[in-house]
């Protein structure tokens, strides 16, 4: 999952959402296999919030596979679609990859940052998801990673 730049992610997929006061943190997800991080994520929503963020799931999957993936893992936060990759490529967050022997364009799995103003104040690209929780929340919280 990628997180993104909240304000052009929401208007590059049609929305319109307001975070006036409110940080957000955007996922990028390598389609529904993301769920080390996303779990991750949902454990610790609650720590996410205390320090005044919001998080959001961006993937290339469609809604019935967003939908499965939520449930199957109880994920407590909004997984946006991005099927014709307009968000995942104004972010350029495709990248070639070679699974199986064979090079595939994928989602880099990567976070962003954005503070209450709009403003994109992290990025982190090609994050581990198992330690990149635990490390964000520290980078956060401004303590020592």
């Amino acid at each position: 999952m990628v997180f993104l730049f909240l304000r052009r992610v929401f208007e590059a997929l049609g929305e319109r959402m307001h975070f006036k006061g409110m940080e957000a943190i955007g996922l990028s997800v390598p389609e529904a296999a993301g769920f080390f991080g996303a779990q991750d994520f949902r454990d610790t929503i609650k720590d996410f919030k205390t320090l005044g963020y919001s998080i959001y799931g961006v993937s290339n999957d469609n809604q019935a596979s967003h939908c499965d993936f939520r449930d199957r893992y109880k994920l407590t936060f909004p997984l946006l679609c991005d099927t014709d990759r307009t968000v995942s490529n104004l972010y350029g967050v495709m990248t070639e990859q070679v699974k199986d022997g064979k090079p595939r364009i994928r989602i880099e799995r990567s976070t962003f940052v954005i503070d209450e103003n709009g403003v994109l104040t992290h990025v982190l690209r090609n994050v581990v998801a198992r330690v990149h929780v635990g490390e964000l929340l520290k980078l956060l919280s401004g303590k020592d990673a």
